[in-house]
């Protein structure tokens, strides 16, 4: 039925492979990331699809947990066994783009079995093509696919810049051999699949984000650096200047609250905030901060607020450590981040 297209030859044809984001209008899996893998097939061949390189598959086609354990993004893993939200293989046992029947007994449960059908539900044998299609949120592809993120200084122009998600790629065609090892012969490619985000940085730096005009205290805080960090957290740094007499603190004894960011756009998330530097002065002073993402998440766009302490000393009181203050109102900052995410496509055999 589906032949190699030059016969007699042996090895593998070409896949295709696509990471997509979503976005918000995505009804069905809104937010996510969208891995779909696309083979040729050919008449006894088993494709096999992971995040993790493959090997000994007389081990890996077995029901062994190290399969589970693995290769947690991968085809080789049934509906129930899929540990993250979504998986290669659905519930479902019917392709819904082929109408009939192909051949004799092709959804017949009790002669073919279910799991057999749930995997043989992505292949379109009049089109003779495997198609593996799955979604994964952030956190999933770093912490569980072998996903890593990195900004190797990329800066599209003076307004944008971009990292970068890899999630690395293996595919294997698999036929059963007397000769082959483990009584499988199979070929391998690698290709390494790639999500980038861009944000807006120049126009942000430059100005600045001032305080609300009719705050009694005024003060301004520039962004200096963002970035996305091993773990798929989001890492701000800033700074800021006190325009009054005085400094901002991240906590005061005498002050009920502490200073903090917010992101309404994602009530869930929280961020740790600390303050690195101060400049030793009470006139004005600059000072330098960071916010850390408690966790990752799939999409970082929004307004974030910034919440610092004022915190007031007299003329006559020089500068101490720890600082001598008063102290007053927060001062509110809010700043927009956006991420639009577009796809890169990187082959390697």
């Amino acid at each position: 039925m589906c032949q190699p297209r030059v016969a007699g030859t042996v090895g593998a044809e070409p896949f295709t492979a696509k990471l997509r984001y979503t976005g918000t209008e995505e009804t069905e899996h809104p937010n996510l990331i969208k891995l779909t893998v696309t083979m040729p097939h050919i008449d006894g061949m088993l494709p096999v699809v992971s995040t993790r390189a493959l090997s000994n598959f007389e081990l890996t086609l077995s029901p062994d947990g190290t399969r589970v354990g693995n290769h947690r993004c991968s085809n080789l893993l049934d509906h129930a066994e899929v540990k993250t939200r979504y998986g290669f293989l659905t519930e479902a046992t019917r392709n819904p783009e082929v109408i009939g029947e192909t051949s004799s007994y092709q959804y017949s449960a009790s002669l073919r079995g279910s799991s057999t059908l749930r995997f043989y539900r992505n292949l379109n044998l009049e089109a003779c093509l495997w198609e593996f299609t799955s979604y994964y949120d952030m956190s999933e592809l770093l912490s569980d696919c072998g996903g890593n993120i990195g900004t190797d200084g990329q800066v599209l122009n003076l307004v944008q810049s971009y990292v970068t998600l890899r999630v690395p790629l293996h595919v294997s065609y698999v036929f059963h051999s007397p000769v082959g090892a483990g009584g499988w012969q199979h070929f391998d490619l690698q290709s390494e699949l790639r999500l980038t985000f861009v944000y807006d940085t120049a126009i942000l730096w430059r100005d600045g984000v001032g305080s609300p005009p009719e705050a009694e205290l005024q003060g301004a805080l520039y962004p200096t650096s963002m970035r996305i960090n091993g773990q798929g957290r989001l890492v701000v740094n800033f700074r800021t200047e006190a325009r009054f007499r005085g400094l901002f603190v991240f906590a005061h004894p005498a002050s009920p609250v502490t200073s903090m960011v917010m992101c309404p756009d994602h009530p869930g998330l929280t961020f740790n905030l600390s303050l690195v530097r101060n400049e030793p002065t009470y006139n004005q002073p600059i000072q330098q901060w960071t916010f850390i993402s408690d966790f990752a998440v799939r999409d970082y766009s929004g307004t974030y607020t910034v919440k610092l302490i004022t915190c007031t000393s007299p003329p006559s009181l020089e500068y101490t450590i720890p600082p001598v203050c008063n102290p007053r109102e927060p001062l509110t900052f809010d700043m927009d981040i956006r991420f639009q995410q577009f796809n890169h496509f990187q082959f390697k055999a």
